[in-house]
């Protein structure tokens, strides 16, 4: 609901999910890396990790390193393939979810 001459939105994030995504370059402008920092404490495990849940676990409950990389239950956070190079994903965090003096 809301007002005659307002918009209705849909919410996108909930309270426990803020996030900074931050792209950087090389000097000549060449994509370099990705920041994907929380709003938490300490990084959990899984936002490390990824994790496909359409993936089968192999192995026991225990067994994390059976399980990580490429095709598997934890493919190792997110990449992407930009003009042939891989670009990898630094997860971090910080109280408000943004970029701090210490993480650069």
């Amino acid at each position: 609901m809301c007002t005659k001459d307002g918009q209705p939105q849909q919410r996108a994030a909930t309270k426990d999910a803020h996030f900074t995504i931050l792209g950087f370059t090389t000097g000549n402008g060449k994509p370099l890396m990705c920041a994907i920092i929380f709003a938490e404490k300490s990084v959990k495990d899984d936002r490390k990790t990824g994790f496909d849940p359409f993936v089968k676990w192999i192995g026991e409950e225990h067994e994390i390193e059976k399980n990580m990389g490429e095709g598997k239950a934890l493919p190792l956070g997110p990449e992407c393939l930009l003009n042939g190079k891989i670009i990898s994903c630094f997860c971090c965090c910080s109280d408000s979810g943004t970029i701090t003096g210490t993480l650069l």
